[in-house]
C-alpha cells in the first residue's frame, strides 16, 4: 500500500477503511453523483477501483470526464444498477452534445 512518492493510494485506502466502518458510508448515501476527471496516470483507479467503491456506497450516478491538454473530449455517464450492484453505461457525451439529467438537482450540458 505504500506506493510511489506522491501516490495517494495509501491515503485513499485508509479513507476507505473508515468508510467501511460506516462513518463516511452514511454520508455517501446523500450523494447523487460522483464525477472524476480521468488522470492518465491513474486510469485503472478511476475506471475500476473508484467506480466499484462508489457503486458499493450506493451513489446513483458516476461520470468519467476525459480531457486533452485544453478541453473536455468526452464524458461517460454511468447509472447504478441496484439489482446487480454496479454501474451501467448510460451515455457517452462528446463536445457539442446537449444533455440533461434530472436528479434532485438538474444538470444540463450544452
Amino acid at each position: 500500500m505504500g506506493g510511489a512518492p506522491g501516490d495517494d493510494s495509501a491515503s485513499r485506502h485508509r479513507t476507505l477503511r473508515v468508510r467501511a466502518s460506516g462513518c463516511a458510508t452514511d454520508a455517501a448515501r446523500h450523494l447523487k453523483i460522483a464525477v472524476e476527471i480521468i488522470s492518465p496516470s491513474h486510469v485503472k483507479t478511476d475506471r475500476l477501483e473508484k467506480m466499484g467503491e462508489y457503486a458499493a456506497a450506493g451513489i446513483p450516478w458516476y461520470w468519467l470526464v476525459s480531457v486533452s491538454d485544453t478541453e473536455v473530449t468526452a464524458i461517460e455517464t454511468y447509472g447504478l444498477d441496484h439489482s446487480v450492484g454496479h454501474y451501467r453505461l448510460a451515455r457517452v457525451l462528446k463536445p457539442q452534445t446537449a444533455f440533461a439529467v434530472d436528479l434532485p438537482i438538474r444538470i444540463q450540458l450544452d
